[in-house]
């Protein structure tokens, strides 16, 4: 039997060569991951709490990106009209704290198919008044769903100076 093993290994050198290094350096790579893992002198891979794994994982600003319409005075008869913000991370609705001055009460809602949007929307029948200032602050409380909290509140103003009519252009003789 020593004879026929000896027979095959001066017939295959190199492929038993091969095959006993490629042994060998998965070994080693095995042993040398598994000491990586290990916590010194215990000999147990670590294990990481949750509140370690949290605040081991890289936190973003959370701010606002865009809001929609703009900050600030516009025309339009739309006094129910939806406002949009949109910030740099999904927005965990269950922190948002809005406060509207004059009084008007909006309903926070995330679009579903875009959870970076916040959206208010007039509440209960209540409408944007027209011709009335609001400021509406959405608290620094507000944070995305990792838990990253706004730096510092958002204000925001909304004025609607509703037109006091609308052109609609020379009829419709531009569609002939």
């Amino acid at each position: 039997m020593l004879e026929k093993l000896k027979r095959i290994y001066n017939e295959h050198k190199v492929l038993v060569i091969s095959v006993v290094i490629v042994i060998l350096v998965a070994g080693v790579s095995i042993i040398l991951s598994e000491i990586a893992t290990r916590d010194i002198g215990t000999g147990l891979a670590p294990v990481i709490t949750k509140e370690e794994e949290i605040e081991q994982k890289p936190k973003f600003p959370f701010n606002l990106v865009e809001a929609s319409p703009p900050s600030g005075d516009r025309s339009t008869f739309d006094f129910a009209e939806y406002l949009y913000f949109k910030f740099s991370a999904p927005v965990d609705i269950n922190s948002v704290s809005v406060k509207v001055t004059p009084t008007v009460q909006v309903k926070p809602l995330v679009n579903k198919s875009d959870p970076y949007t916040l959206i208010l929307i007039p509440e209960n029948g209540a409408v944007w008044q027209p011709n009335r200032r609001y400021t509406i602050i959405i608290e620094s409380s507000l944070t995305s769903i990792d838990g990253v909290s706004l730096f510092k509140d958002i204000t925001y103003k909304y004025y609607n100076d509703p037109p006091e009519s609308i052109d609609f252009g020379e009829g419709d003789e531009h569609l002939r």
